[in-house]
């Protein structure tokens, strides 16, 4: 352990070189470059017909990475059942899934507002705007359900 001194306030806050585990930290970059590369391949999904070279290539590497999803949760859930932390029923529905309901919200609220401003601006109404959040969520935001449950 090395100790810092903060000399404006006179305290010393001691960093513990150890509690991080880099193996997840890597695995954390993997699954990141998963869902870059991902979202590249995917946005090139449509330009050939099936079956071509182009497509048979850009399929076998969406195959590829198809990993990084679970990576992430794998990586979620050894963070959250290390055996150096404390986790009670009371936290996890008092503080983690009112956070996650409001990320969800949130995200599906702002990207409802982006496609009706983008593709359909004279067509928003109220009602169909809490249908959208409530029931017609974007498949985006799955992994949000997922956490939640």
């Amino acid at each position: 352990m090395e100790n810092f001194t903060n000399k404006n306030k006179g305290e010393t806050a001691v960093l513990n070189q150890t509690s991080r585990w880099r193996y997840l930290d890597f695995c954390r970059s993997l699954a990141i470059f998963g869902v870059v590369l991902g979202h590249v391949i995917a946005s090139q999904w449509n330009v050939d017909s099936i079956g071509s070279a182009n497509w048979t290539i850009l399929n076998t590497f969406f195959s590829i990475v198809r990993f990084c999803m679970p990576l992430f949760f794998m990586i979620s859930g050894a963070l959250l059942l290390s055996p150096d932390r404390t986790v009670t029923l009371k936290k996890i529905y008092g503080t983690s899934i009112p956070r996650f309901v409001i990320c969800l919200l949130l995200w599906a609220s702002l990207h409802y507002l982006f496609v009706i401003y983008r593709w359909s601006p004279d067509e928003f109404t109220w009602k169909l705007f809490i249908t959208q959040i409530l029931g017609g969520h974007p498949y985006q935001h799955w992994f949000l359900f997922e956490i939640i449950g």
